[in-house]
């Protein structure tokens, strides 16, 4: 990725919440919605998943809500701490990183059962 883009993602970290009217319900109802269809897919719970490109945790956190243990990793800093600090004032445990896609096995240490990428749970079966 390019510098241009990570500063793009820097840039627009402490606005992101805008672009949802109502973002932590829409948090809340993203979780649910992911829930809802992890569990038509899966037999056991809680599972542990990794949001690659979670911007500030919209998904993550909203996973980790409805009991996931979550992984997020965001190309930019900026989005990573943003996460970190909403999941604090939130009360969510959620663990952040920022990362690369290209280089996800160097920068999380664990294995994951399914992985959120833009909303598509990947993985599970």
């Amino acid at each position: 990725m390019n510098d241009s883009t990570t500063a793009f993602y820097e840039a627009i970290a402490d606005d992101y919440p805008l672009i949802f009217e109502g973002w932590r319900a829409t948090v809340l109802h993203q979780g649910k919605v992911l829930h809802t269809l992890i569990q038509h897919q899966v037999e056991r719970f809680p599972l542990r998943l990794l949001d690659c490109s979670c911007g500030i945790g919209t998904q993550a956190l909203g996973l980790a809500q409805q009991g996931y243990a979550v992984d997020g990793t965001d190309l930019s800093p900026a989005s990573v701490e943003r996460a970190r600090g909403i999941a604090k004032q939130m009360g969510v445990s959620a663990s952040f990183t920022a990362a690369n896609m290209g280089s996800l096995w160097q920068s999380v240490p664990h294995d994951f059962d399914g992985v959120n990428g833009s909303g598509m749970i990947k993985g599970l079966s």
